[in-house]
């Protein structure tokens, strides 16, 4: 099996929504006299797609290198750079093979079970097809391996449907 990774853009594409605002504009919201120097910290709420949401900011130190489309931009980046420890988690259990952390984990292992096992019957196959010096015996244990692994691979396909 190949080494797994999580990549930028896959923590990218787990974001649901992200809201971007000042802090000038979320204290005014609170009724709050707010000093002129919030409107350069800018802050982001990033809501994942299972609903966890992450919160990030950027700063500007010179009012007159303000920019609020770049500084949304980083004080998103900052959000989502607070999800590679939690993606590593769940990797790393995933990996682990780890049951019942989280909701949903079993089913993920059943169908990488099933993949596991649909690589392994392609090799069977690619085996059994070629012209290898093999004993009546053996070659019939192989086919019934074979068999075996059908029956055993109908059964996760079930259980994945049944989800």
């Amino acid at each position: 099996m190949e080494a797994r990774t999580i990549t930028f853009e896959e923590i990218e594409s787990y974001v649901q929504n992200s809201y971007t605002f000042s802090a000038y504009d979320g204290a005014a919201l609170l009724d709050i006299e707010p000093e002129e120097e919030l409107k350069l910290l800018t802050i982001c709420v990033v809501v994942l797609k299972n609903g966890f949401t992450l919160l990030g900011q950027s700063a500007c130190a010179d009012p007159r290198k303000f920019d609020p489309v770049l500084g949304a931009q980083l004080a998103k980046k900052d959000a989502l750079q607070k999800a590679w420890p939690l993606m590593g988690y769940v990797l790393r259990s995933h990996l682990a093979g780890m049951s019942g952390l989280l909701e949903g984990d079993y089913k993920d292992r059943v169908k990488l079970e099933y993949e596991q096992l649909s690589q392994k019957m392609e090799k069977l196959a690619k085996f059994l097809e070629g012209d290898y010096p093999l004993t009546e015996e053996q070659r019939n244990l192989l086919n019934e391996q074979w068999d075996g692994m059908i029956v055993y691979q109908n059964a996760l396909r079930k259980r994945i449907e049944a989800f």
